[in-house]
């Protein structure tokens, strides 16, 4: 396998891992009432997950996805995992955002 593939795939990998932390350290901020913290975070996580996509992206439009049409496993392994971090970091977006607009609903009905 390609070294340069290895490291689009974990930098694919990397980018969404850390956008899904940011938007849960959102959270956990708007939990604090911290939702300048909150914002802050919520775009540092779209910043990430925008890097993330633009890699999935140059990765497919490079033609690397003819490697995965009878190449090896283990490049469709780590491409899998790649794109579940991905998914989960979208989830963990937009689970974050109505999670700190229910949190600064609650605060402001207190």
């Amino acid at each position: 396998m390609a070294e340069e593939t290895i490291t689009r795939v974990m930098g694919m990998i990397s980018t969404a891992g850390l956008a899904r932390a940011r938007y849960l350290e959102a959270v956990k901020a708007a939990k604090h009432r911290d939702f300048e913290k909150a914002q802050v975070l919520m775009e540092e996580g779209d910043q990430c997950f925008g890097k993330a996509h633009e890699l999935h992206s140059d990765f497919l439009a490079s033609g690397c996805e003819s490697m995965l049409d009878g190449g090896g496993g283990e490049l469709n392994l780590i491409l899998v995992h790649a794109e579940d971090q991905m998914m989960c970091a979208e989830t963990f977006r937009v689970l974050g955002a109505e999670l700190v607009e229910l949190y600064k609903t609650c605060v402001f009905r207190q």
